[in-house]
């Protein structure tokens, strides 16, 4: 099966930070796969979850999908089940400051 990949890169960029941090929503209901690589700078350490929507209003934790991390580091999510319309990444911080940058890429099937 053949599929059409369109990167977006970055999805987010966070700044520097030094609290809990949430992104910007991306609308992900066009595609039927999708993988998310988290960039990190700095000595963050804390935790991602991604959060899922139908509505881009009510948001929930997507399962099998919170990586723990210490920066610096790149991290990798994908996700090839899904039903949702809209995703956001929540980090919760431990402790540290730095940057985080994410980038997206999707596909779609060829029907």
């Amino acid at each position: 099966m053949a599929g059409n990949f369109a990167e977006i890169s970055p999805w987010f960029s966070s700044g520097t930070i030094s609290a809990d941090y949430v992104s910007t929503p991306f609308r992900i209901g066009d595609f039927d796969r999708f993988a998310i690589q988290y960039n990190l700078t700095g000595n963050l350490i804390g935790s991602f979850k991604l959060l899922a929507s139908i509505d881009d209003l009510n948001y929930v934790d997507i399962p099998d999908s919170t990586v723990t991390i210490a920066a610096p580091n790149v991290y990798l999510v994908s996700v090839t089940s899904f039903s949702y319309k809209y995703i956001k990444a929540s980090f919760t911080r431990t402790s540290g400051t730095g940057e985080i940058v994410a980038n997206i890429n999707t596909i779609n099937f060829q029907r």
